[in-house]
């Protein structure tokens, strides 16, 4: 598979794994009594201009003012998934949290 392929597919399965899942959430986020709406908002997820690798796994939104980031990491059994395009080797994990929380990203 070449490396279009490979994103295409880990797209795909993006898609999927943000349709179906539960998702873990932040412990600020977990503090909200709005995880329904928090989550449809996940699941609907149409807007990927900040998803550099355009493989639908990054997020960005806001609700009363407040700005939130959902994003999903891929896993194997060491840890950081080399291939997230094969579902056989690679489990997803998907986070909700505050832009506040996740300062890596400089909010």
């Amino acid at each position: 598979m070449n490396k279009f392929d490979e994103s295409a597919r880990t797209k795909e399965l993006n898609e999927e794994f943000r349709a179906n899942r539960n998702y873990i959430l932040s412990p600020e986020v977990k503090k909200r009594d709005d995880f329904e709406v928090l989550s449809h908002i996940v699941q609907n997820f149409d807007d990927f201009d900040n998803d550099l690798s355009d493989e639908h796994d990054y997020g960005e939104f806001e609700i009363d003012k407040e700005k939130f980031i959902w994003i999903i990491e891929y896993l194997d059994g060491d840890g950081e998934s080399i291939d997230p395009s094969d579902p056989d080797v690679t489990t997803r994990k998907l986070t909700i949290l505050l832009q506040s929380e996740f300062p890596m990203l400089g909010y």
